[in-house]
């Protein structure tokens, strides 16, 4: 709720009809209950967006880089980054990036994209193994 709320005392002046519009939204009451990150991301591309105006593109970067929980809302984001020439911000995402995958494989994700590789090649989990 925090971040919720955040996000709104940010852009809540700007666009005062956001109020209704967050009273509203489906994911941000239900967010609680069905234990979803939609505020998790809402946090981060509102902190990211907060640096970018403010010039530090490199650590807004570094904030965009968290948003990769839900990566396929984001799939198209790095066009509009070359679009603006913010190679700064993209440096800074791209950075973070790598930190994250570090990060998992220290974690021991590689045996378990291992074992998922594993489980797709299974003549009864996938009709044609390869």
């Amino acid at each position: 709720m925090a971040a919720l709320r955040f996000f709104l005392a940010v852009f809540g002046k700007r666009w005062p009809d956001i109020w209704v519009y967050a009273a509203m939204s489906i994911p941000a009451i239900s967010h609680m209950v069905n234990g979803q990150d939609v505020t998790s991301l809402l946090l981060f591309c509102t902190l990211s967006l907060l640096l970018s105006r403010r010039q530090r593109d490199s650590a807004a970067g570094l904030v965009f880089a968290l948003c990769a929980i839900k990566f396929h809302l984001f799939v198209f984001v790095p066009l509009a980054i070359f679009a603006h020439r913010r190679w700064r911000l993209f440096a800074g995402a791209a950075v973070g990036e790598v930190a994250l995958f570090l990060t998992g494989l220290a974690g021991g994700a590689w045996p378990v994209f291992l074992s998922l590789i594993a489980l797709l090649r299974r003549p009864k989990t996938t009709p044609t193994p390869n």
